[in-house]
């Protein structure tokens, strides 16, 4: 078991038809990228580097 504590960071994520607004409170980043593998998957490469759960929420 990892001992180190880590910090939960929630993700805001606005998904539209073409494109996806994401803002990242930890490092106030708003980023906008298109709806397109590429775009997803190198934002999930890059919250994952981050250690940030990569997932969805049902509310």
């Amino acid at each position: 078991m990892n001992t180190e504590e880590k910090e939960v960071v929630f993700v805001g994520v606005d998904v539209f038809k073409d494109t996806s607004d994401v803002y990242r409170p930890d490092t106030g980043v708003n980023l906008k990228i298109q709806n397109t593998e590429f775009d997803i998957n190198g934002l999930c490469k890059v919250l994952k580097k981050k250690n940030v759960l990569v997932g969805n929420t049902n509310f």
